[in-house]
């Protein structure tokens, strides 16, 4: 019998396709039979969560595997509270603080993983922007706190305490921890004087007011004030075209807002040619509320530092007379960092 060339290669490719679709069926046999990665701890975010009673909070979970990954754990948990009368929580994870204190919540995967984050409840009055501002008060020796609502994200608002019959001072803070790290801004003037600063809304549209007592001797009453703040006025100066540019103080401030600077580059500012003493702040806003640089030498020494344009192209300068006996000249100039 003659066999041809072609049928053997036929009946070769034959048995090469068969052993490979055996080889294929085998690592996936043992593809099936490897076991998946395990939970093997758990983190609940945040940790600790600060609410005002009435308010709410969602709790994310994180899980780390035993292959080393890190991901979301969203679904096959128990959330529970050690307190309802405290705090509660739906089975999505989501906080609500119904009453003043602390209380531990707890997320329990299907594998038996658990991880706990702490709860703290502080009694504050809600106020709405617009409708309930606004509005007097009073305050002991310790302290009063309001949370303000309905704010724009991100924009400057004017918080104030008017109308005093006694001193107390005003902080200003971006969540309800009431934490140093929240600190967005203060007053503590002396005496009967209004107190009152800016400071942008959080993400959630709020701002957390503390009404501190404590240099009362008998409490104080106030009225809460807050609203858009103003941005302050500032002469414009173009870059490059008007700088270097000549300039007057006296013991007050003198601001400019350089324009037309590249978004995201190092500049330096410098005031020279000092009549007298004077200080230089440079800005990254028009409500001079975050620092992007300064410079304090004493006496007729230039003062000069490197700040970064915003996205805007700009930046906000704020020469400071405050040391001068009457009054200072200085040059202003700005140039590219090299």
């Amino acid at each position: 019998m003659t066999t041809r060339i072609d049928e053997i290669a036929v009946k070769t490719k034959g048995r090469r396709a068969a052993l490979g679709l055996a080889l294929i069926l085998a690592a996936g046999c043992q593809s099936s039979s490897t076991p998946s990665a395990k939970l093997q701890s758990l983190a609940l975010a945040p940790g600790p969560a600060y609410l005002a009673v009435g308010g709410s909070q969602q709790l994310t979970a994180t899980g780390r595997y035993s292959d080393g990954r890190v991901a979301a754990v969203a679904s096959g948990l128990q959330w529970r509270s050690s307190d309802a009368a405290i705090a509660t929580v739906s089975d999505a994870g989501v906080v609500t603080a119904v009453g003043k204190g602390s209380a531990t919540i707890t997320a329990t995967h299907a594998s038996g993983v658990s991880a706990t984050a702490e709860l703290v409840s502080r009694v504050m009055t809600s106020l709405a922007l617009g409708t309930d501002l606004p509005r007097t008060g009073s305050v002991d020796t310790t302290r009063a706190l309001y949370r303000v609502t309905g704010l724009t994200p991100g924009a400057f608002y004017l918080a104030a305490l008017t109308k005093l019959d006694d001193d107390v001072d005003l902080e200003v803070y971006s969540d309800a921890s009431l934490s140093e790290g929240a600190l967005a801004c203060a007053s503590q003037t002396a005496g009967t004087v209004p107190e009152s600063c800016t400071a942008p809304a959080s993400a959630a549209g709020e701002l957390y007011l503390a009404v501190d007592g404590s240099w009362t001797e008998d409490g104080a009453s106030f009225q809460v004030e807050t609203g858009p703040a103003a941005p302050l006025t500032h002469a414009d100066l173009a870059f490059p075209a008007q700088l270097p540019a000549a300039g007057t103080v006296d013991r007050g401030e003198k601001d400019y807002r350089v324009t037309g600077l590249t978004p995201g580059a190092s500049y330096v500012v410098r005031i020279s040619g000092l009549s007298d003493d004077a200080d230089l702040d440079v800005y990254s806003d028009a409500y001079h509320y975050t620092t992007a640089c300064s410079s304090y030498a004493s006496g007729k020494v230039d003062d000069f530092c490197t700040a970064v344009a915003t996205a805007a192209g700009e930046l906000f300068v704020e020469v400071d007379g405050e040391s001068t006996s009457s009054g200072a000249s200085f040059t202003l100039s700005v140039t590219a960092a090299r």
